[in-house]
């Protein structure tokens, strides 16, 4: 569904899937739209670096625009942080995120892979200093919409942020 507010109780589900050392869930425990988010592991007490994504295919007949979403980012380095990477490149990063927040970031046409990334002790400490009680351990995502522009759209739009292709190396812009 676009967009994709975890609501089918079914996850993952092409074009979605997840990697790494854990998976993402659907929770009903936090949820900015419906009764359903999509929840990364907990890795709370795990020894060393962990990392997990929640990664969305997007196909090459993709005319380019915007990817809309709700992230709540209960995380805290040097614990953990969280991250939204497209192709590669990191798009934007969340930390003690305790309300829902709306985020778009924009695409360039064609093909690409966006993943909504976990950090657990990155740093590799042992052990980790006490957690700050408001700090829960979890990302959230919910909400997400892939939305086609218009190429006069596009046009419009490349004033505030940059559209990036696959393979490029330059930041992106979070509105």
């Amino acid at each position: 569904p676009n967009p994709d507010s975890f609501e089918t109780g079914s996850w993952p589900v092409n074009p979605w899937f997840s990697s790494g050392d854990g998976d993402w869930a659907i929770s009903t425990v936090r949820a900015s739209d419906g009764t359903s988010s999509l929840q990364s592991p907990d890795f709370d007490g795990s020894p060393g670096p962990r990392v997990s994504n929640a990664t969305l295919m997007i196909g090459p007949d993709y005319g380019g625009g915007l990817m809309n979403v709700v992230v709540l980012a209960s995380v805290l380095p040097p614990h953990d942080f969280f991250t939204i990477n497209i192709d590669g490149v990191t798009a934007t990063q969340f930390a003690s995120v305790i309300e829902w927040q709306p985020v778009s970031l924009g695409l360039s046409p064609g093909e690409h892979k966006i993943d909504f990334s976990y950090e657990y002790n990155t740093f590799g400490a042992d052990p980790l200093p006490p957690r700050q009680p408001q700090i829960e351990g979890a990302a959230w995502i919910d909400s997400v919409e892939i939305v086609e522009l218009t190429r006069r759209q596009q046009n419009r739009l490349r004033g505030g942020m940059n559209l990036l292709s696959a393979g490029e190396d330059e930041e992106f812009s979070a509105r």
